[in-house]
């Protein structure tokens, strides 16, 4: 609680970052398995050639997540965010549109640019920076918005796929995406407390503990140099495979067995999730942290 108990700004940075999982996370990236079947029986396609396309998106949000970060940092957030939500709303909402496979992969790129400035970057460091006591907590808070998101837009997506189609299951999902997180970036998220003339939750008067603590991280140039970062980022890199790579994959497989699609979502997620840092020369590692994933 703030002054006169009134509500730290910082958890209001919470339900910002809630959201903005739930929609980046939980609906767009934990539904994609769904309209796999519905999409390449409706327009031809082959399930590898279709797959493709969150590949292409994922590897353009790999492209953007080093630079993302110095640009939220150097940039009004509320600017940076502000594109970047719009930018994955619009193209996620387009898939509704799309007949060819190339119209899918150019509106992918779009996507993962959009999502790198969107959640994990962003909601880790503003997380980072607005607390000092219940980090833990409130990151855990954020993460499992991407369980929770799947968990409820799942079946809808499948309801709404089954019930209006697949082009306009991506077109509502949009719609909620956009409702989401736009609001969010433009006018709720700070990338630090000082952006609102506050100290971090839980900072003691007068203390410089924050401070102190980002100064004595990693700079990316010392990190890069380091094995101990290269360890860290393979193992990452391999549970993102194993989890990802397999996830959108569960409901087309189960369907193939006979499992009807209403039965065959996949299932909450328990896997670690660790969110990236960003890094740029002199900047510091401080936005490390593993997170539980449903």
């Amino acid at each position: 609680m703030g002054e006169k108990g009134r509500i730290h700004y910082a958890w209001w940075i919470v339900v910002a970052g809630f959201l903005l999982n739930l929609a980046g996370i939980g609906i767009i990236m934990n539904s994609m398995g769904v309209f796999f079947k519905p999409v390449i029986e409706s327009l031809g396609f082959t399930r590898g050639s279709f797959a493709l396309y969150f590949t292409i998106a994922a590897l353009a949000m790999m492209v953007m997540a080093p630079l993302m970060g110095k640009l939220l940092e150097r940039y009004d957030i509320r600017l940076v965010m502000g594109i970047c939500t719009t930018l994955m709303t619009v193209s996620f909402a387009l898939f509704s549109q799309c007949r060819t496979l190339g119209q899918f992969y150019a509106l992918s790129i779009f996507l993962g640019i959009g999502s790198a400035g969107t959640h994990i970057i962003p909601v880790s460091m503003m997380i980072t920076n607005w607390f000092e006591e219940k980090r833990g907590l409130a990151m855990g808070i954020v993460f499992a918005a991407t369980g929770i998101g799947g968990f409820i837009f799942n079946p809808f997506s499948n309801w709404l796929i089954e019930n209006h189609g697949w082009a306009n299951a991506y077109l509502v999902l949009g719609i909620i995406v956009g409702i989401c997180t736009i609001p969010m970036a433009l006018f709720i998220v700070r990338v630090r407390p000082a952006d609102k003339g506050l100290a971090p939750y839980g900072a003691k008067p007068g203390g410089t503990a924050h401070e102190e603590a980002a100064a004595s991280g990693f700079t990316a140039r010392e990190a890069l140099r380091a094995p101990a970062f290269w360890l860290l980022a393979g193992m990452i890199l391999f549970i993102a495979v194993a989890n990802m790579g397999v996830l959108h994959h569960i409901v087309p497989y189960l369907t193939d067995i006979g499992t009807t699609s209403a039965s065959a979502r996949p299932p909450r997620r328990h896997s670690c999730r660790f969110t990236w840092p960003y890094l740029w020369p002199g900047s510091s590692l401080w936005a490390i942290s593993p997170t539980a994933s449903a």
